[in-house]
């Protein structure tokens, strides 16, 4: 099964942990526990995979087990510590193609994680049909739970019977929707939803685009490329963006944000993503009402490449962090692979640690893995961790949803080649789908 991608353009969210830190506490030794298991939930899907246990530096392997689509759990027992290093593989097809994901946490608490997905709806469309006043719209938005998607150059009053995929309800599966347009010239914009209906029912809807939308200055402390706002509902936090992305080439800190006061959300989402010759930073923040400044933190690190070891050494961070990591990747004829490593923000050192031969030749049908090209190493910040210990647990031992866990959370990722329009549009897809 292929693992679901977004279409769009304006979306924002990760749930992907991107880590490091500087300055900051030493990993809490709390909950220690010997056992170390692995459960599968919440709608989490692939074909197969693996999860490996190693040393605390990830240099040798101890033990490995395989995992096939539907095992509800990977248990390891007792292994004789409170910490490891543990690497996760998924593998996925789709289009005559493998696609493999590998991540590493090296020297982490062990105890009993869990993964979850989202729970997506299988083969679910919606039809949508829009009016609003009639005029020339430069960009328009229908924003479904957890998805936007974005349309350029809009003529007339009307937008009828367009399908989308949904792949996720609002709270208690009920279907809700917004939508937007706004014409540039007049600098104005209308807004509608349609909140709570029941689905799949009636699985077409008409949204009236009548509640002009209201305008803010955000002002951020520094430069962003491409800002976005959205908003979260209920208590499963789901996503809905309110206006459409605005990209200024080289950066701004003035942002005029279009919103809608009446729709019923608990909190307003702001998000900004900025581009450098081969580095960027990315920044979500949670507000319960439009602030009127943004403070983006300054941190950021440095590091050199080794290519005969392959691996990043010397890395040093500027600035606070909590966790940091390294990607490689590997595009063949007929597989992919993704691989990141994960680890606290003391390291200088970030290598892919050695696959057992059984777990290689099951994946690429050889002892031998194809060679992998340098990515990135990237720092993360949130609000409410200080370290790699408070990230697992937030995002492996805790049952809440993800946007619940933290208020502010901030990026700095700086490439070992320089962005390109391409990697600038897959990093774009990164940060900002939900």
């Amino acid at each position: 099964m292929f693992k679901k991608t977004f279409l769009i353009v304006i979306l924002f969210s990760i749930l992907s942990l991107i880590l490091f830190s500087c300055s900051k506490d030493s990993p809490t030794k709390s909950s220690a526990s010997n056992l170390f298991s692995v459960q599968f939930a919440g709608g989490y899907q692939m074909d197969k995979g693996w999860i490996i246990l190693y040393n605390l530096t990830g240099d040798s392997a101890i033990a490995a087990k395989r995992v096939f689509y539907g095992d509800n759990s990977v248990n390891f027992g007792n292994i004789g510590a409170t910490r490891a290093s543990i690497t996760k593989i998924d593998v996925y097809s789709g289009f005559g193609q493998f696609y493999i994901e590998i991540t590493t946490n090296l020297d982490v608490p062990a105890g009993s994680w869990s993964f979850a997905d989202n729970q997506e709806l299988e083969n679910k469309t919606v039809n949508i049909s829009r009016f609003f006043p009639d005029d020339f719209y430069d960009y328009s938005v229908v924003s479904l739970p957890n998805i936007a998607h974005i349309f350029f150059g809009l003529s007339g009053s009307s937008d009828l019977n367009r399908t989308f995929y949904l792949n996720y309800l609002d709270e208690a599966g009920k279907f809700s929707a917004y939508s937007s347009v706004y014409n540039e010239n007049s600098n104005t914009a209308f807004a509608g939803w349609v909140l709570n209906q029941d689905f799949p029912l009636d699985s077409s809807f008409v949204i009236n685009l009548d509640k002009p939308m209201q305008t803010a200055m955000v002002i951020t402390s520094r430069p962003i490329d491409i800002f976005v706002n959205g908003c979260y509902r209920g208590s499963n936090y789901t996503w809905y963006g309110q206006s459409f992305y605005v990209y200024s080439a080289g950066g701004v800190t003035p942002h005029f944000v279009h919103y809608s006061p009446d729709f019923p959300a608990q909190s307003y989402l702001l998000e900004g993503l900025m581009f450098g010759s081969n580095d960027s930073y990315y920044f979500r923040q949670k507000h319960n009402s439009l602030p009127s400044t943004l403070e983006i933190s300054n941190a950021y690190l440095t590091y050199n490449y080794n290519q005969l070891l392959h691996q990043f050494e010397n890395i040093a961070v500027v600035g606070t962090a909590d966790q940091l990591n390294a990607n490689w990747s590997y595009f063949g004829f007929n597989y992919d692979i993704y691989w990141t490593v994960y680890t606290g923000a003391q390291k200088q050192t970030i290598f892919m640690p050695v696959l057992p031969d059984s777990v290689i030749m099951d994946l690429t049908g050889t002892t031998i893995l194809p060679f992998f090209q340098p990515g990135e190493v990237t720092l993360d910040d949130y609000d409410t961790a200080k370290n790699i210990d408070d990230i697992i647990n937030m995002f492996f031992k805790s049952s809440v949803p993800p946007a619940s866990k933290y208020q502010k959370y901030y990026n700095y990722s700086r490439s070992y080649t320089n962005l390109t329009e391409t990697k600038k549009q897959k990093m774009i897809e990164k940060y900002l789908k939900k």
